[in-house]
């Protein structure tokens, strides 16, 4: 099976996996490269008018509180 591989790899200029090569950062590299941003630019602009009035909402309540 390995001689069947490395016949493939020949043939079809299969590159190798480099030493430093982590499967782990590589896959969540991608899940957030292809699934989590998509996602997220969606809910982006609603969630930057929240964060607007939440913080709108602690600066006007921190000012009434000194007062």
């Amino acid at each position: 099976m390995q001689a069947d591989y490395a016949a493939y790899a020949k043939a079809n200029r299969v590159l190798p996996v480099p030493d430093d090569f982590e499967m782990q950062s590589a896959a969540l590299r991608y899940a957030v490269h292809h699934y989590l941003l998509p996602n997220v630019k969606g809910a982006l602009p609603g969630v930057l008018v929240l964060l607007v009035l939440v913080a709108g909402f602690v600066v006007v309540r921190r000012r009434r509180r000194s007062r």
